[in-house]
């Protein structure tokens, strides 16, 4: 049973090699390719470091801003009108409340 197992490992082996070496030429190109944009990229991040630190400081004051939004005190609803006695229209143009 062993020896049935290992054939059949080599000859799965040997497949995915034959299928290795097919797609080889079409692989190289491919990774030309990323090697080729990782490179500008790299260049480019370089170039612009301060960008890329700007876009950071950004990314992290609205992760800030996000985390403290539920700890800012609402405001004072005193003045606010009361809406208890209102009620939806049905919609369509115009205003979308009346008073009761």
């Amino acid at each position: 049973m062993n020896d049935a197992i290992n054939r059949v490992r080599r000859v799965g082996l040997a497949t995915a090699f034959e299928i290795g070496a097919a797609l080889q030429p079409m692989l190289m190109l491919a990774l030309q390719t990323v090697k080729n944009i990782a490179g500008w990229f790299n260049r480019w991040a370089k170039e612009n470091g301060s960008v890329i630190r700007t876009i950071a400081v950004i990314g992290v004051g609205l992760v800030v801003l996000g985390a403290s939004w539920p700890r800012l005190e609402p405001p004072s609803l005193a003045s606010a009108p009361r809406l208890d006695c209102w009620r939806r229209r049905s919609p369509g143009w115009g205003p979308c409340w009346d008073f009761c």
